[in-house]
């Protein structure tokens, strides 16, 4: 399933309920990620529509998420891009039907808040981002937590993330909601199975 600029935009303009008189604002953001690049992939050389797919719309996504919970464009835009790949196979993994327990499936993205992260050397970015499940949740939040948490960090829960793009999708793109959840667990499977193959070989 493919997404135009023109879906996009109204599509998390209803997810973040962007007000009609910010909205060329909000296009502006969208436009300064453009500029930089990102999300990579998407076709806008001259004369070429932009066209996103589900990777694509995710990553996005995700850069806004960052943004709601502080995040600057840019470090939006580099911290979403260096973990893209991390991002992609949790999300997909918590898509996907597995034998895998409600309880152990990724679900939650914790991402550390420091505004001095950047100032480190990207080598010690690797522990600023964690994809837990319920269970690990549980940990974190039990009476003395989990050593490896780092505090300030905000929590984004990956299901309601998901469950937001697709019902703003759906009020958008001319599908139906089982055609484009379906178009979307086809995709997380591909991913999923993609990164099972990998890690065997």
């Amino acid at each position: 399933m493919e997404f135009t600029y023109k879906d996009v935009v109204e599509t998390f303009c209803i997810k973040h309920e962007i007000s009609s008189e910010r909205k060329t604002a909000f296009k502006g953001r969208l436009q300064h990620f453009q500029r930089q690049g990102f999300p990579p992939g998407v076709n806008t050389g001259k004369g070429k529509a932009a066209s996103y797919r589900w990777r694509e719309l995710i990553l996005l996504g995700l850069a806004l998420e960052y943004a709601e919970i502080g995040s600057t464009p840019d470090r939006s835009i580099k911290e979403v891009s260096k973990f893209s790949d991390v991002l992609i196979s949790g999300l997909s993994n918590s898509l996907v039907e597995s034998e895998v327990s409600e309880q152990d499936k990724p679900s939650f993205l914790c991402i550390e808040l420091s505004a001095l992260l950047p100032l480190k050397t990207e080598e010690n970015w690797n522990q600023e981002i964690k994809i837990l499940s319920i269970r690990e949740m549980g940990e974190v939040f039990s009476e003395f937590g989990v050593a490896t948490m780092q505090s300030p960090y905000a929590i984004i829960d990956l299901r309601q993330f998901v469950a937001g793009l697709l019902t703003s999708l759906e009020e958008v793109v001319g599908h139906s909601r089982a055609e484009i959840v379906k178009s979307l667990k086809l995709w997380a499977r591909t991913i999923s199975d993609y990164h099972d193959n990998i890690s065997d070989s």
